[in-house]
């Protein structure tokens, strides 16, 4: 019915940082409206208001002592792309050094005496020189728990984004995480997940992100990976004065590769999608 309709408005206004005190003065009363009920909504909980001609204005003071401001995590860089040619030049020093070492043994059974010095030593050396190769490489191979650790903080950062409002501004931090191709798709498709359109398309403010199950692939010399990801996502929203929950679950493949020193996401194709 028109007689119980409610109308409206939320008003966003973009800053640098957290401000100490926001005014809003309202002026649009009427014989039939002498009140006009709003809330100024932190992650405190809203500030009710009832404004009237004689006291019209609406405001917010930050009294939040710790306030959570948006936070992006610095993942560690890429190796470089010699730590993957590491591997078979360490399995060719341990085969030479073993095989130096055979030579050396049989050598001194057949004429009896002890080793000789030098291609002990050279073998020791081409074995220590293996171990260190192979180590390094291990280090540099993607393994589920590697994946994981990149793609929780690359999911971080992303969501994170968000956190501010310019649109501009959305755009260049997602750039840290996502390769150009991508980065409109993405944009789109996590605004949407994360509005509540049957609010008015208010949008939630995302307090936790849980990775629940990885499953990687190294792409070896391409120095990326694959994986097959599970995850939630927790958020709330501050909407005509009320807190809204909400937890969303997502499972996508996505492709992560190295690209100007930074670990980004180059591919995504979500799978499933669950309000739970």
């Amino acid at each position: 019915s028109v007689w119980s309709a409610t109308l409206g408005a939320i008003f966003v206004i973009p800053t640098e940082g957290l401000p100490q005190e926001v005014n809003w003065d309202w002026d649009l009363f009427a014989p039939k409206i002498p009140i006009v009920p709003g809330a100024a909504t932190d992650e405190a909980g809203p500030l009710r208001f009832f404004l009237r001609e004689d006291d019209n204005v609406l405001w917010w003071k930050n009294f939040l002592k710790h306030p959570t401001m948006p936070t992006l995590v610095d993942l560690e860089e890429p190796p470089p792309i010699y730590m993957r040619a590491l591997a078979p030049a360490g399995w060719l020093a341990g085969a030479f050094g073993l095989l130096l070492v055979v030579a050396q043994v049989r050598r001194t059974r057949r004429d009896g005496g002890a080793l000789r010095r030098r291609p002990a030593v050279v073998a020791l050396l081409l074995l220590v020189a293996a171990g260190g190769a192979l180590a390094v490489n291990h280090r540099s191979t993607i393994d589920d728990e590697k994946a994981g650790t990149i793609l929780q903080a690359l999911l971080h950062n992303v969501y994170r984004a968000f956190d501010f409002r310019k649109e501009e501004t959305i755009y260049d931090v997602l750039d840290r995480s996502v390769s150009g191709d991508l980065l409109t798709r993405i944009y789109l498709e996590t605004r949407r997940g994360l509005e509540l359109q049957s609010q008015g398309g208010a949008r939630a403010k995302v307090k936790q992100i849980d990775l629940l199950e990885i499953e990687a692939d190294d792409l070896g010399g391409d120095r990326g990976f694959i994986a097959r990801c599970t995850w939630n996502v927790a958020g709330s929203v501050g909407h005509w004065g009320h807190i809204h929950q909400r937890t969303n679950q997502y499972e996508a493949d996505f492709e992560v590769r190295p690209i100007d020193g930074r670990w980004k996401i180059t591919s995504m194709e979500i799978l499933q999608e669950e309000r739970l």
